[in-house]
């Protein structure tokens, strides 16, 4: 499965190349531009507004989201996100562990000084 799409157009060359975290970079001859997109429809609507017709942009979007590569909508932490859904954790989950660490560090901090003072 290859991450980028090519067909020859009346307009030129057009390339779609799939990254991550929904980006999708597109190329009509020289001119390039990219944006998030979450779905065949988004597309469609994003090569429409591109300048391809409805029919290329239809026809086009079907073919290369049926070869986008499974990696395309996986998640990167952006530089803004909280750190807790950078882990792919739900809030719960990293409470539950955050309480665990501070649980083990006051045992082992009683231990050192109360235990073995």
């Amino acid at each position: 499965m290859s991450d980028r799409f090519e067909v020859e157009t009346l307009s030129g060359r057009v390339v779609i190349e799939f990254g991550m975290n929904r980006w999708v970079l597109v190329s009509i001859g020289s001119d390039e531009g990219q944006s998030q997109i979450d779905n065949q429809d988004e597309l469609a609507a994003y090569l429409r507004k591109r300048g391809l017709s409805d029919r290329e942009a239809n026809e086009f979007s079907h073919k290369a989201w049926g070869e986008r590569p499974r990696h395309a909508a996986d998640h990167v932490a952006t530089p803004g996100e909280g750190l807790v859904a950078a882990t792919g954790l739900s809030s719960g989950t990293a409470l539950v562990l955050v309480l665990a660490i501070v649980a083990a560090f006051l045992l082992i901090t009683i231990y050192v000084f109360v235990w073995r003072g």
